[in-house]
C-alpha cells in the first residue's frame, strides 16, 4: 500500500523526469563506496534551508527555484556533497587521532553573488550548522559508548552498506601494505 509520501516521490520523480534532470540513485563502480542521488526536499522546500527558500538569490543550476529536490554525491565515509539551486555544501571528515576528527563544511554559491546582496551566511548555513552540531553529539555519544569494556561490534545495518564496503576496502589495502613489512622483518 502506498503511503502519502510514496505518492510525492513518485510525483517528483514523473516532474524531474518532464525536465530532463536524471533521479535515479547510481553507485560506482561496482562494490565501491560512491554514490549519487536526486533527492526530494519537503513540500514546498526548493533548497536546504529553514525556510526552503533560497538563501541565495544567483541561482547556480538552469531549472530555476521551484523544483522541490537537490543532488547529493557521496563519498563514504568521510566526504558528502548536497547541490541545491541556490548553492552546494561540502562536508569531508578528517580522522586527527582515535578520538578527534576534523569536521570541513563549505558552501559554495554562484561566482557573482555578494555576501549581505544575494545571500545571508546565517541563512545560508543554519541548517547544516545545526545539524553538524547534532551529529557530533551523537557521534561523541557513540565513541564514549565505544571506549567501554562491554562493548561489542554488531553488524552494520543495510544503509551502512557503503561505509562497510569502504571500511573492507580500507582492511585489504592495509593489509596489502603490510605485507613487504612484514617479509621484510
Amino acid at each position: 500500500m502506498k503511503t502519502d509520501a510514496d505518492r510525492a516521490v513518485e510525483a517528483q520523480r514523473a516532474e524531474w523526469e518532464a525536465l530532463g534532470i536524471y533521479r535515479d540513485l547510481i553507485e560506482f563502480p561496482d562494490g565501491w563506496w560512491h554514490s549519487v542521488a536526486r533527492l526530494g526536499l519537503a513540500p514546498g522546500a526548493v533548497t536546504q534551508t529553514l525556510s526552503g527558500k533560497p538563501a541565495s538569490r544567483k541561482l547556480i543550476w538552469p531549472h530555476g527555484d521551484q523544483v522541490e529536490t537537490s543532488l547529493s554525491v557521496w563519498t563514504q565515509p568521510n566526504s558528502w556533497h548536497h547541490f541545491c539551486c541556490d548553492h552546494v555544501v561540502t562536508f569531508s571528515l578528517v580522522p586527527l587521532a582515535a578520538d578527534r576528527t576534523l569536521l570541513r563544511t563549505s558552501w559554495l554559491v554562484h561566482e557573482d553573488a555578494v555576501e549581505g546582496v544575494d545571500y545571508d551566511v546565517d541563512k545560508l548555513t543554519e541548517v547544516w550548522r545545526a545539524t553538524n552540531a547534532q551529529d557530533g553529539r551523537l557521534a561523541e555519544n557513540n565513541h564514549a559508548g565505544i571506549k567501554t569494556d562491554g562493548y561489542q561490534p554488531g553488524p552494520y545495518s543495510n544503509e551502512e552498506k557503503l561505509v562497510d564496503a569502504f571500511k573492507s576496502f580500507y582492511v585489504v589495502k592495509s593489509l596489502e601494505a603490510l605485507e613487504p613489512a612484514a617479509t621484510e622483518g
